[in-house]
C-alpha cells in the first residue's frame, strides 16, 4: 500500500486497489488463521531465517535432499532449498530439471535457478540424462529439432551440453510420427477408432497396443463415448477420471450417506446400485412419499418393511458404529464383501465388469 501510495496518475489508482485487496485477503487469512501455498514457503522462510536453532534442526533431520522439475522452481523455492541445504555444509542435494519442460514462468518460476545453481554449489556433479525409453528414434529427433526454435535461450546452448536424446529401444523400420488435421471432433475420434480397428484387423496389434494420450482429462470424454459406440475395450487412466466412474461414485455416496443419513441426493443415487435390486417403481414411490409428505428420504426409507429396505438400513446403521473404531477402508471393503457387489462383478463376464474390478483396486 505504500509503494502504491508513493506512485501517480492511473497506474496508482489501480495498484492501490490491488493492494487494499491483498491486504484484505491477508487479514482475512489471519482471522481464519489459515494458510496458502505461498505461505506455506514465505512463512518457512522467515521461520528459518528468525530460528536459527529451528533451522538446525531440520537441517540435521533431513540428511538427503531430492528437487525434483527444478526448472519450475521460484525464487522463494530455491530459497528455502539453499537454507535446508547449505553449500558449505555439503549437503546431499540433488536437482532435477530440464528447462525444456519448464510451464511455470507465469507463477514465478526461474529457469535462472538452474544456472545459479552452478555458481552457489560449486562442487556438484552434473549428469545430462539423455537416454529414452519410452519412444522410438524418429519421434525424438522429431521433438529435438522442433525444440532447437527456443535457441539460443536453452541451457543446452547456455551451458554447452548436449541434450540430444537416444532411445534405448530399436526397431528394424519404425514408423515416422504423422500430423492429422481433421475439422471436427467428431472425426477424430471416429478416425481413431477406424485407424485401430484397421491395424488390429491387419496387422499384428491388440488393443493393448494402443494409447491415447491428451493434456487433460476432459479431453478423453469424446474418446470414451467414441469406444463405447464402437465397443471397443478401454481402460481410462487419471484420477479425476477414476472418480467419475459409476462403481466409484457408488462407494463415495456410500460413505456420504454414512456421515449423513439425511443426505437425500446421496441416498438416492447409492439407491440405483443394483445390488439392492430396488426397481424403478419402488424408488420412484420413495422419492414420492419423501416429497408429498416432506420427509426426508432415510426417514421414509426405515419405515418400509421390505426386505430391500430393511436391508440397507441395518448396513447404514452397522457401519456408522464400525465408522467410530475402523478406517473408511475397511468400510468400503465390507460394503463390498455384505453386499456381494464384488461377487456381482466377477460373475458378471464383460471387460465392463473386469475394468470395474480394476478401477475399486480389488
Amino acid at each position: 500500500i505504500k509503494y502504491a501510495r508513493a506512485l501517480s496518475g492511473e497506474d496508482k489508482t489501480k495498484l492501490l486497489e490491488m493492494a487494499h485487496a491483498y491486504q484484505t485477503y491477508q487479514d482475512l487469512k489471519i482471522k481464519h488463521s489459515v494458510l496458502d501455498f505461498g505461505d506455506l514457503i514465505t512463512l518457512t522462510l522467515k521461520l528459518f531465517q528468525s530460528r536459527a536453532s529451528l533451522l538446525k534442526k531440520y537441517q540435521a533431520q533431513f540428511q538427503h535432499l531430492l528437487v525434483d522439475e527444478f526448472q519450475d522452481t521460484n525464487y522463494a523455492q530455491y530459497q528455502l532449498i539453499k537454507l535446508l541445504a547449505p553449500a558449505k555444509a555439503h549437503p546431499n542435494l540433488v536437482v532435477v530439471g530440464d528447462d525444456d519442460q519448464a510451464i511455470y514462468k507465469f507463477r514465478g518460476a526461474a529457469i535462472s535457478n538452474i544456472l545459479k545453481f552452478k555458481d552457489n554449489y560449486r562442487n556438484i556433479r552434473s549428469v545430462v540424462l539423455i537416454q529414452n525409453y519410452r519412444s522410438l528414434k524418429p519421434i525424438l529427433d522429431t521433438a529435438y529439432t522442433v525444440i532447437q526454435n527456443n535457441n539460443p535461450d536453452r541451457l543446452e546452448v547456455k551451458l554447452k551440453v548436449n541434450k540430444k536424446l537416444t532411445p534405448i529401444r530399436s526397431k528394424s523400420k519404425p514408423a515416422k510420427p504423422q500430423i492429422i488435421n481433421l475439422p471436427t471432433e467428431i472425426g477424430e475420434t471416429e478416425w481413431v477408432v477406424d485407424t485401430i480397428l484397421q491395424l488390429v484387423a491387419q496387422e499384428n496389434y491388440t488393443y493393448k497396443d494402443f494409447a491415447v494420450l491428451a493434456r487433460a482429462n476432459s479431453q478423453l470424454d469424446p474418446f470414451v463415448a467414441a469406444f463405447r459406440r464402437h465397443s471397443l475395450p478401454y481402460q481410462l487412466v487419471g484420477n479425476r477420471g477414476l472418480f467419475d466412474q459409476e462403481e466409484v461414485r457408488q462407494l463415495i455416496f456410500f460413505l456420504k450417506v454414512i456421515v449423513n443419513p439425511q443426505d437425500s441426493l446421496a441416498l438416492f443415487q447409492l439407491l440405483h446400485t443394483p445390488v439392492f435390486n430396488l426397481s424403478p417403481q419402488t424408488l420412484f414411490n420413495l422419492v414420492h412419499q419423501a416429497k408429498s409428505t416432506r420427509i426426508s428420504l432415510w426417514d421414509i426409507v426405515t419405515r418400509q418393511t421390505s426386505a430391500d429396505c430393511q436391508a440397507l438400513v441395518k448396513l447404514i446403521t452397522t457401519a456408522q458404529s464400525q465408522a467410530l473404531k475402523d478406517p473408511p477402508t475397511r468400510l468400503l471393503y465390507d460394503f463390498l464383501t455384505t453386499t456381494g457387489y464384488v461377487k456381482h462383478l466377477v460373475t458378471t463376464a464383460s471387460l465392463e465388469s473386469e475394468l470395474k474390478v480394476k478401477n475399486l483396486n480389488l
